[in-house]
């Protein structure tokens, strides 16, 4: 709701939902506030992203209890030395800058399940430890402007090995089979796969049969070809 409300007069909330949330709502949300919150969705208006303090907040484990989080706009997040979230399990987020979802792994090493929505041009992520495994167990990206670059993926898929989940929405510019031998590569534990994802260009050379056949986590892919000559390959569960 966009009217004024005084949220320091709930002290023993759990869960708390915040749609067109307010800069003055989003300022009232701290731990010596709440500090029993479990489950956290802020979906601020469009024109406001949420500040640093904020992202601060709920990212230095000041929420003990904060398991579930749903922050649409986070795009100012800064990796501080000592900031970490050990009780966040499951986060959505919209946000900008691919640097933000390494990031968040670091910062959330407890961290199951991580759905991103990348709306940004800044798709390029800085380069990471080869050493540094998370143990995220279910990933899930949606890039309706198609501006994630393999490149780019193949360097978040390095540091989430453990994936037994993956769910990946965005236009592919290698051929779709480079795609599936680097998922079958890097994320040896994968036992389910949903996606929707433009192939540009095609590889005609390799049909969906074939794919289906190199694991049972592909064994539902579907292929069709546009107009244009391109394929999207999709699963029925996305």
């Amino acid at each position: 709701t966009p009217l004024p409300i005084d949220i320091s007069e709930c002290p023993n909330l759990i869960s708390l939902e915040l749609c067109q949330a307010s800069k003055n709502q989003i300022e009232q949300i701290r731990s010596d506030i709440m500090p029993h919150l479990v489950s956290l969705t802020i979906i601020p208006s469009y024109h406001i992203s949420l500040p640093m303090e904020f992202t601060q907040e709920v990212f230095s484990d000041s929420f003990h209890h904060l398991r579930y989080a749903r922050l649409s706009r986070l795009d100012t997040f800064e990796l501080l030395p000592g900031f970490q979230s050990l009780s966040l399990h499951t986060l959505y987020i919209t946000c900008t800058n691919a640097n933000t979802i390494h990031w968040i792994l670091q910062t959330c090493p407890n961290l199951f399940s991580l759905h991103a929505q990348f709306f940004g041009q800044h798709h390029i992520v800085k380069p990471i430890s080869s050493a540094y495994k998370h143990s995220l167990g279910k990933f899930l990206l949606d890039d309706p402007y198609h501006n994630f670059s393999f490149d780019t993926l193949d360097t978040i898929f390095r540091c989430i090995p453990n994936v037994k989940y993956l769910a990946l929405q965005f236009s592919c510019r290698v051929p779709f089979i480079d795609l599936v031998e680097n998922i079958l590569n890097r994320l040896t534990q994968l036992d389910r796969f949903e996606c929707d994802i433009l192939e540009s260009p095609n590889d005609l050379m390799v049909n969906v049969e074939i794919i289906q056949q190199m694991n049972e986590c592909f064994q539902y892919l579907q292929c069709v070809q546009k107009d244009n000559g391109c394929r999207v390959f999709s699963t029925e569960c996305i």
